[in-house]
């Protein structure tokens, strides 16, 4: 009897390899041979329309290894299949290993953070002008494989070698010690002041007024700096710039770059990246894992020290002082830790976005924020420091002076209260006039004090009914009867 077991097998193996290429065909999928797929024709909601779908970890965009945790900045791009991120161009790191999470963390001996760059001559003057070092793979120092040294002796510290020096045999050994570009530098320096200057004149002071060009290729640093942006310089030092107007496809508006140390362009170090996610953006993530504590630090990757560290304050406040999830514990107890999360790289980018009610800089009359408890026409409230409310500290109500009396008598227990809240919250009740004449008024009564013959005091303050007659005298306090004022 033949055996057929084999055969059958094989074909029914080769029956499904070709069902399984047929499937893959109709779906109009191309293995690449390389672990990732590719499409031509997608149907809409699917894979490949650009939308990250349920059950798809990406769809078409791209993000920087380290936000997945690993090492190196370079933008990687999302599978084909939409399963995930092609992750061959990243390098591992340890778990443990901190560095790449976008936050300095110094007390893991870190000094910068993957992606952030500092110019050449801030690690090391001896380094040419313009170029600039970045963060290295561990954190801990800045790689400088970018640098080009300018020689041993720049133009400047062969001046100031010469300068020590004592005879022609000192100074020749100087120049000779000096990198190529130095010493012709330093030549033609020299070469102008002899042509220009005095014998024993200063060098440095005669070639700045009539040598300028040369004096500052020799000292480049202290053209930086002059108030002027000269050739070769992008701003002045001090000078500062808004990281969106900046670079508005790579920054969030809001954050200010500063002119770097050689006026050749503007440090980001305080720069946001237009994808990373705001406070309130990682507390939504971060509400979504629940107890999964690395999906949590993956919310957290996607961001940065200023939004991880306003997160863990307003966590804290909840934790501290909510024992529930109620909101109206929140909006009590922690409203300005909230409002600080969710304004965060937005209060301050000159539009008024959601969860804002003002941008920083504007003013409003107070009558405007609130006719019944603001006497218009007298001051302007100012947006606060989170752009979500109007600062009213400057704003006055509509109680007259005696108003004002009244009210500290009947809630902080008389004029020589010691409750200053209570008598702030009196006095912010005043009208303009009514709260000048009640300060002036008490005011002048503690500070006043009642005298022996010797000149010792007796009674001071509201102890002394002395100073408390002048007072009145002197200032008094009128009566009034605005129909808005509590009192």
């Amino acid at each position: 009897m033949k055996n057929f077991g084999v055969p059958i097998i094989v074909c029914i193996a080769l029956c499904l390899v070709f069902a399984a290429c047929k499937k893959e065909t109709d779906n109009n999928i191309i293995n690449t041979g390389d672990g990732t797929t590719d499409t031509d024709v997608v149907a809409a909601g699917e894979c490949g329309d650009g939308v990250k779908n349920k059950n798809e970890a990406c769809d078409g965009d791209k993000i920087d290894c380290s936000t997945l945790g690993r090492y190196h900045i370079e933008q990687i791009s999302c599978l084909a299949d939409c399963s995930g991120y092609d992750t061959a161009k990243c390098d591992e790191r340890d778990p443990g290993d901190r560095c790449g999470n976008g936050v300095v963390e110094q007390e893991f001996y870190e000094i910068c953070e993957i992606g952030d760059t500092k110019p050449c001559t801030d690690i090391n003057p001896n380094f040419v002008e313009g170029d600039l070092a970045t963060c290295a793979d561990d954190c801990k120092k800045f790689d400088t494989y970018s640098c080009a040294l300018a020689g041993t002796d720049t133009c400047k510290q062969i001046y100031e070698c010469v300068l020590l020096c004592g005879d022609a045999a000192c100074k020749e050994a100087c120049i000779a010690e000096g990198s190529e570009e130095g010493q012709q530098r330093y030549a033609t320096l020299m070469t102008c002041f002899d042509a220009n200057c005095a014998s024993g004149a200063d060098v440095k002071e005669c070639t700045e007024e009539y040598c300028s060009a040369d004096y500052y290729l020799c000292f480049p640093s202290e053209l930086c700096g002059n108030g002027t942006i000269d050739e070769g310089e992008t701003c002045e030092k001090g000078q500062t710039k808004d990281c969106g107007e900046l670079d508005p496809e790579k920054y969030k508006a809001g954050k200010e770059a500063l002119c770097n140390s050689i006026c050749t362009g503007f440090d980001t170090y305080q720069c946001i990246d237009i994808n990373a996610l705001t406070c309130y953006e990682v507390y939504a993530c971060v509400q979504e894992c629940g107890a999964d504590t690395a999906c949590v630090d993956a919310c957290r990757a996607k961001s940065y020290a200023d939004a991880n560290t306003k997160l863990d304050t307003m966590t804290t406040c909840y934790e501290e002082k909510c024992s529930n999830t109620d909101n109206g514990c929140y909006d009590e107890n922690c409203q300005f830790q909230t409002d600080a999360c969710k304004t965060h790289a937005t209060c301050g980018d000159s539009v008024i976005d959601t969860y804002e009610m003002c941008e920083k800089g504007d003013t409003l009359d107070c009558g405007q924020v609130d006719a019944d408890k603001y006497e218009a026409g007298t001051a302007d409230a100012t947006c606060n420091v989170n752009c979500t409310r109007w600062s009213t500290l400057a704003c006055y109500g509509f109680c007259s002076c005696q108003e004002v009396y009244n009210c500290v008598e009947q809630e902080c227990g008389g004029q020589a209260s010691q409750d200053s809240e209570c008598v702030s919250a009196c006095k912010s009740l005043g009208s303009k006039d009514g709260k000048a004449n009640y300060n002036a008024w008490r005011t002048m009564i503690l500070s006043c004090c009642e005298t022996d013959q010797s000149g010792n005091p007796t009674a001071c303050g509201f102890e002394s009914q002395n100073c408390i007659d002048k007072a009145n005298q002197d200032i008094g306090c009128a009566a009034g009867d605005n129909a808005k004022c509590a009192y």
